[in-house]
């Protein structure tokens, strides 16, 4: 790989980076050429959303950073509310498996008034929408495993959602592809922009980055028995035990803290798994609200919220 044509101008380069996206197509031109096609991990989860902004009136839950509601025991439906600047809400809808929210202003009310909470409901009622609800569609996260190939073309990398695509509403893609542009900056700095190593090293580092994101993510999609592709060995029981963390982070602040930082990718997810915070989550999930439910008697919920 030379350089890129763009606009009928080619431009040259001693490295090309490819962040355009899930649905990059460099990949196939890679196996038009001859170079092997990555092995592919996908999650079917269909999932849609409508999302709109509102404004947001001064007396609007002054205290919330944002609000999520959902039940996934009773209902694939949910929806989340985060303030953006200029006094507005940016409100979305979704759901799973051939129930996308509406388009039509009174009927995408209506999905709101479905959800346990009437909050974002509520806010649409009172308010005049600023922009028509936009919809996107997701139908499988994908994880790309270029780090497993053997032979890939000089002065040519893939990054971000072309090596893996997680499901939105964990919200963790942008920072997965930002710790993926400084794990390259690092591989730049130690083998140089043209070594024959620099695939190698930038992959494997890369897929340190979302293994931990694609785990928790793949967890939680697999929680949802909708849910369709080939398990990795050990989701049935990280999906149990981050179900316990879940319900330790209502009674304890210090999984709390610690879930988020993971959440967030700003700890590894080991960090939940150490022998003092085991015994912090196992101490505090007894204690939580939620244990007085039977797991046995209601469907697995979200392990990532």
């Amino acid at each position: 790989m030379v350089g890129v044509q763009v606009d009928g101008a080619r431009h040259r380069a001693d490295l090309v980076v490819a962040c355009s996206g899930r649905h990059t197509r460099f990949l196939d031109l890679l196996a038009e050429r001859g170079f092997p096609a990555p092995e592919m991990s996908a999650v079917r989860i269909d999932l849609a959303c409508g999302t709109r902004v509102v404004p947001r009136q001064p007396d609007d839950l002054t205290r919330a950073v944002a609000i999520e509601v959902d039940d996934p025991a009773q209902s694939h439906r949910m929806g989340r509310m985060v303030p953006a600047e200029g006094n507005r809400w940016i409100i979305t809808l979704g759901s799973f498996h051939d129930d996308a929210p509406p388009i039509e202003p009174a009927a995408y009310e209506d999905f709101a008034r479905c959800l346990p909470s009437p909050l974002i409901a509520d806010v649409l009622a009172r308010t005049e929408a600023l922009t028509p609800v936009l919809t996107y569609r997701m139908p499988t996260s994908r994880r790309r495993h270029v780090e497993r190939l053997d032979r890939t073309p000089a002065g040519f990398l893939v990054l971000g959602d072309a090596i893996c695509s997680l499901n939105p509403l964990h919200a963790q893609g942008m920072s997965s592809a930002a710790l993926q542009a400084q794990a390259l900056g690092r591989a730049i700095a130690r083998h140089g922009l043209t070594s024959p190593q620099l695939a190698r090293a930038f992959y494997r580092q890369a897929a340190k980055v979302v293994d931990a994101p694609w785990r928790l993510a793949a967890a939680a999609d697999f929680a949802d028995p909708c849910a369709d592709g080939p398990e990795s060995v050990g989701t049935g029981l990280l999906n149990r035990y981050l179900d316990m963390v879940l319900r330790a982070c209502r009674t304890s602040i210090p999984v709390a803290r610690q879930t988020l930082r993971v959440q967030n990718l700003l700890a590894r997810l080991a960090s939940l798994m150490t022998p003092a915070m085991v015994v912090r989550v196992l101490l505090a999930a007894r204690r939580s609200p939620a244990a007085a439910t039977n797991p046995a008697d209601r469907e697995a919920g979200s392990p990532v919220g």
